[in-house]
């Protein structure tokens, strides 16, 4: 598997579909069985949960954006990917408390990339985190960080 054939299809996955919310890309990049891991709260997402998942985030956090720092493609086309998450501050919460632009976040994943698809992904990331800082920002009451919790 060539480089961009691998990585390419990872990066457009977290700049393009999780950043800017393009639920329809998602059935061109991914497998039908796909399954995603999420390491930190322990549970496992089949592709209509990675909808929900990419909908809902980019309900509850406008202009949020995934930038991907780092990617290697291994012999045994698993991309391993570093990226970061960075939250704009709310355009209607005037008392928020923001450190500078907004809250910045980084994470880990492996992605098992078959023929152009993306058939298997465990993430790590700073969710906990995360979820402590926004919470009192984005959600009064039943807010929950991440919001498909």
């Amino acid at each position: 598997m060539t480089t961009d054939y691998g990585e390419g299809v990872v990066r457009r996955f977290w700049e393009e579909i999780f950043g800017q919310g393009d639920i329809k890309a998602i059935d061109e990049i991914f497998a039908a069985d796909y399954k995603l891991h999420d390491l930190v709260y322990r549970e496992r997402h089949s592709i209509k949960g990675l909808k929900r998942i990419v909908r809902e985030t980019n309900y509850a956090v406008p202009g949020i954006r995934f930038i991907v720092d780092d990617q290697r493609l291994t012999w045994d086309d698993r991309v391993f990917t570093r990226f970061r998450v960075r939250v704009p501050a709310p355009q209607d919460d005037q008392q928020a408390t923001l450190p500078g632009d907004g809250w910045k976040y980084s994470g880990m994943s492996i992605s098992r990339v078959v023929e152009g698809k993306i058939e298997e992904s465990w993430l790590v990331w700073e969710a906990l985190r995360a979820a402590v800082e926004l919470g009192p920002v984005f959600g009064p009451g039943d807010w929950r960080w991440p919001p498909w919790r």
